[in-house]
């Protein structure tokens, strides 16, 4: 929801962004936590405002902590990995052949 996407902008100090996110298509927290480094710069996120939005995006989706550097690509694929190993051994059915 907007409503949603509003009150994080503005939570984070980042409010003045909150139109031109909408204008991008970005509609609400969900879609926004996707966004790449080239759309911030499309939509003319300033580079700390890029990287406070990131460190939120990063510790709502990943649990990322504060103390440690934003994650990387290769840090993204990793978990993904791992997340992708868990369920197998949660669920060893998805092993199982069809």
């Amino acid at each position: 929801m907007a409503a949603e996407l509003r009150q994080i902008l503005v939570e984070l100090g980042l409010e003045q962004y909150f139109p031109d996110c909408l204008s991008a298509g970005f509609r609400n927290w969900e879609s926004l936590s996707y966004i790449t480094e080239v759309q911030l710069a499309a939509i003319n996120f300033r580079l700390g405002h890029r990287r406070k939005l990131q460190r939120e995006i990063a510790r709502r989706q990943l649990q990322w902590p504060d103390h440690r550097p934003l994650p990387t690509a290769l840090d993204l694929q990793q978990q993904s990995q791992s997340s992708y190993r868990n369920a197998l051994r949660a669920y060893p059915e998805l092993l199982e052949e069809s």
